[in-house]
């Protein structure tokens, strides 16, 4: 007799960042399910993540001094050394994790990544999300998660619209 077994597969979230340190994010989507040769019909189950809202810095600029802006999970904005805040326009990102009733998620984020643009570019580091893992989708199968990082900045950087790339994982417990 056949056992049948279950497959999910990582869920990649790709996140675009764009910016006057605007940071935006188109997320994959997945769904894990067929047959496995040997095993019979594998029970399908699904986790999917999805943009909310996009990852702000706002308008910032930069001096002799390098510094640093931080958002935080709940959205909160700070500078550091010879980075100026110059004006709102910020906020933290969220994202929608779906799966079955009661699943035990972990997010995975990035370590770092890097955002270009005018000849210039600054790394962003620190990423931290207002949950901790393993994350219960709860009964109704579905949470929120809101997640802030640090931007890293140099010294006289040119003022233009930075972007880059970063990778959220969520995978099964």
């Amino acid at each position: 007799m056949t056992k049948p077994r279950t497959i999910i597969r990582r869920l990649r979230a790709a996140a675009l960042l764009a910016a006057m340190f605007i940071l935006s994010a188109p997320l994959i989507d997945g769904l894990a399910a067929g047959v496995v040769p040997g095993w019979g019909q594998a029970q399908a189950q699904s986790l999917n993540i999805t943009e909310r809202r996009t990852l702000l810095f706002g308008k910032v600029a930069t001096s002799n001094t390098p510094g640093t802006v931080v958002i935080s999970p709940s959205g909160n904005k700070s500078v550091t050394g010879g980075v100026i805040d110059l004006g709102k326009n910020h906020r933290e990102a969220e994202f929608r994790i779906t799966g079955p009733d009661n699943a035990l998620v972990i997010v995975t984020l990035p370590t770092t990544a890097t955002v270009t643009g005018g000849g210039g570019s600054g790394t962003l580091s620190n990423f931290t999300m207002n949950l901790t893992n393993p994350i219960d989708l709860g009964r109704r199968g579905r949470v929120d998660i809101s997640v802030g990082a640090t931007l890293n900045l140099g010294t006289n950087l040119p003022g233009a619209e930075y972007t880059g790339s970063f990778t959220v994982y969520v995978d099964p417990q």
